[in-house]
């Protein structure tokens, strides 16, 4: 089912919680909405499931309206095809699995093949020997695998997940991602999916929708969101970055330094080829792995403070005059290469931004 919202805006008081959004979620696909918390995720979430009303705008299931705020259109909850699977597992303490997962179905009054119905769905989650024990009697990856067999049991358009991993530790936690991605893969069901956490997003997602203070910055792939993000914000949602903010009294200094060993080194033609591809620059990023210090690791550790272990990683403190030092080595180096080879790899490794909506001047 394909998912469409235009112009969708909602306001709690005078508090406007999401601007004027439209986002367009294609059939059968993993969408992930991404953002702090108070971004409004949760919030349009709720609004494509019809538990909270828009202020205006227009949401469409293929070409059927289910909300029109100029129409007058507001189709309810039960009859929008959805299912909505919460952080709570909300699973009924006095009923068995199977019973559990027949709820649903039970509710609707479909009970038509019922028992295959639910045994299929156990199986999908592999909680076929389960089927009789009571919530309590489980582990807390065994009670979210029920979650996914009663929403997957009714057969809906649409799966909405609202941080539904957030409860588990984290050796279950990466397990059930891993499962949930492949089975969601599997039925080909189109599936919302909102969470904080950007690895989650990253790996499990087709497209990406990153949300702040009530607006969607970016709505791409992962591919995309990491490599080519659009604004300051977004960029920190790919994953850890390195950011070179040229103000005024750095970008003098850091500029003249790059110059002078430009000069020096190279000639002038050169440092006018790479100088005009540089102009009003305001920001510039890379990843950690378009870049490496293998030949100026000295620099780096001659301050032990300025190093921190972060798991399989070295998080390294550096001043603005290494910063500089170490570009300017590099550029000498790329420089001499070409100054076509050194501009392809500074557009081709990074990522540059002049002012924009969410970045920083």
């Amino acid at each position: 089912m394909k998912i469409t919202l235009t112009g969708i805006t909602k306001s709690f008081g005078e508090k406007k919680v999401i601007l004027t959004t439209s986002l367009t979620i294609e059939s059968g696909s993993f969408t992930t909405l991404l953002g702090p918390s108070g971004c409004g995720k949760t919030t349009l979430l709720r609004m494509i499931a019809g538990l909270e009303t828009p202020d205006t705008g227009e949401i469409c299931f293929d070409d059927r309206v289910v909300f029109s705020s100029e129409r007058k259109i507001n189709v309810p909850p039960e009859k929008r095809g959805l299912w909505f699977v919460f952080q709570d597992f909300a699973l009924w303490p006095h009923m068995i699995v199977f019973e559990n997962v027949a709820f649903g179905l039970r509710a609707a009054h479909n009970t038509k093949n019922l028992d295959d119905k639910v045994r299929n769905a156990l199986h999908a989650v592999q909680l076929d020997e389960f089927a009789s024990r009571f919530p309590h009697q489980l582990s807390g990856g065994q009670q979210q695998r029920v979650a996914f067999a009663r929403a997957i049991v009714i057969e809906p358009q649409c799966i909405l997940f609202d941080e539904p991993l957030s409860a588990l530790d984290a050796l279950l936690y990466e397990e059930m991602r891993v499962e949930l991605k492949e089975l969601i893969s599997r039925l080909g069901i189109t599936s919302i999916f909102v969470t904080h956490d950007q690895a989650e997003a990253m790996s499990m997602s087709d497209k990406i929708a990153v949300l702040n203070g009530g607006t969607v910055e970016q709505y791409a792939s992962p591919e995309n969101i990491y490599s080519s993000p659009e604004t300051q914000f977004v960029s920190g949602k790919g994953s850890r970055f390195t950011e070179l903010k040229l103000r005024t009294p750095a970008k003098i200094l850091g500029w003249a330094y790059i110059a002078v060993v430009l000069l020096l080194s190279v000639g002038i033609p050169y440092f006018s080829v790479i100088s005009t591809s540089l102009i009003d620059l305001r920001s510039y990023g890379f990843r950690p792995g378009n870049f490496t210090f293998q030949h100026y690791i000295d620099l780096f550790t001659e301050n032990e403070k300025g190093i921190r272990a972060l798991g399989n990683s070295l998080i390294f403190a550096v001043s603005a005059a290494t910063i500089c030092a170490v570009l300017g080595t590099l550029i000498v180096i790329a420089v001499r290469k070409s100054a076509q080879s050194w501009e392809k790899w500074w557009r081709s490794s990074g990522f540059c931004r002049k002012c924009s909506r969410g970045s920083s001047s």
